[in-house]
């Protein structure tokens, strides 16, 4: 399965590594990990919900920043 994060206007889509679709608005309160020690996974977690998504830490902080207001 393909993992993944991208932001769709003022939502992420967060695509978990089973391959699941989760929608959430990109003021909600998000967290992430690095998961092991090659750091090529991560830990989402938005709310009460956590994630495994295969992408590294640093990839997903970029998207989260990505057209950030300043």
């Amino acid at each position: 399965m393909e993992s993944g994060i991208q932001r769709i206007g003022p939502f992420l889509e967060v695509t978990d590594a089973e391959g699941r679709r989760h929608l959430f608005r990109t003021n909600a309160n998000i967290e992430v990990s690095d998961t092991d020690c090659l750091r090529n996974e991560s830990l989402i977690t938005i709310g009460n919900r956590s994630f495994m998504v295969l992408l590294p830490y640093d990839a997903i902080v970029n998207v989260l920043i990505e057209r950030m207001p300043t």
